[in-house]
């Protein structure tokens, strides 16, 4: 059975039918670049260790990082669970992901937050005519700048 007809007939319609436009939009773009990948039609038969695991080096290799390369393995082994599920692939995945560098935090720990205002409070002096632990303060508590669509501040 050809992997995208399973897709549309099958997996999107039962296991994505309360998913994002964008969620299929990515599944179809896996399927499309593991077609790419087999220079033919996919078919279920090539959901297997091997087949997922050259793949994902091949698309690791074009370069993509490694959240890109766990992405497009996390949609192959969606639909090959299901197809396990559904009793169409005996055999269920066994496809290591990639090792994603430690991300960068977005944001402070509370540990910090609490370290900062104890910081601006105890801070002396005056700030123009405001008393500097005041001044501090207002900064901090400073609300965002309104975005636009795109994320970025106005201009």
């Amino acid at each position: 059975m050809r992997l995208r007809a399973f897709y549309s007939d099958t997996f999107a319609p039962l296991a994505l039918r309360s998913r994002a436009f964008n969620t299929r939009r990515l599944y179809v773009s896996t399927l499309n670049s593991f077609e790419r990948f087999l220079c033919r039609p996919a078919e279920l038969s090539d959901l297997n260790d091997e087949t997922v695991s050259r793949y994902l080096s091949y698309f690791r290799a074009l370069p993509r990082s490694a959240y890109s390369v766990n992405k497009e393995r996390n949609n192959l082994l969606c639909i090959w669970r299901f197809a396990c599920r559904k009793r169409l692939i005996d055999v269920y995945p066994d496809v290591e992901p990639d090792p994603q560098p430690e991300r960068i935090p977005q944001a402070w720990t509370q540990a910090q937050l609490t370290q900062l205002f104890v910081a601006a409070s105890e801070e002396p002096g005056i700030i123009g005519h405001t008393l500097a632990c005041y001044w501090w303060w207002a900064l901090l508590f400073r609300p965002e700048e309104p975005r636009d669509e795109k994320g970025g501040g106005h201009e």
